[in-house]
């Protein structure tokens, strides 16, 4: 009677997807800046406030919301693309902050929704996601290092944008 190796649980296939057609597009002419990496974060501000004394045995709290926040850390290469002055250019001024959505676009990921997989096997399951939209809204380019190793002799940029809206699709 055959049975697993290591005696551990059989495991299933439940969905197969990729990141490879993941973009990331910025607003206007800002094309081929190099990003190898990003991050982001999203948060709200929320207090939390306690009652000295109530009618009743419980003591009460209260949740304030405020106001969000997010900022955006870019790994980038530079490399011979003039464009990068572009991006400073329209993300370094505060005052194009209204105009200034960047877009992290997540397409048909799910394997089973496009051309198949490998060898014409089909697909087994969904788990993937169809097309799913992150934009970062009010973005402004708030700082920018740069940094060169000896071993590859590539220049690399770290750069930091602030958003204060993100929507998602």
């Amino acid at each position: 009677m055959p049975g697993p190796i290591f005696q551990r649980e059989d495991t299933s296939v439940n969905g197969v997807f990729s990141s490879d057609r993941a973009k990331l597009e910025f607003t206007g002419t800002v094309k081929g800046v190099l990003v190898q990496g990003m991050n982001f974060t999203y948060a709200q501000q929320v207090t939390r406030l306690y009652e000295i004394g109530s009618d009743s045995d419980l003591t009460n709290i209260y949740y304030v919301g405020g106001r969000t926040q997010g900022t955006l850390q870019l790994n980038r290469v530079i490399g011979p693309n003039a464009t990068i002055k572009e991006l400073y250019s329209q993300y370094g001024d505060v005052c194009n902050a209204k105009d200034n959505p960047l877009e992290l676009i997540l397409e048909e990921t799910d394997c089973g929704t496009g051309g198949g997989l490998a060898g014409g096997a089909a697909a087994v399951g969904g788990g993937g996601a169809g097309k799913m939209v992150y934009t970062l809204k009010f973005c402004v380019l708030i700082q920018v290092g740069v940094s060169l190793q000896a071993q590859d002799m590539v220049i690399n940029e770290q750069s930091q944008i602030m958003f204060s809206g993100l929507d998602v699709d």
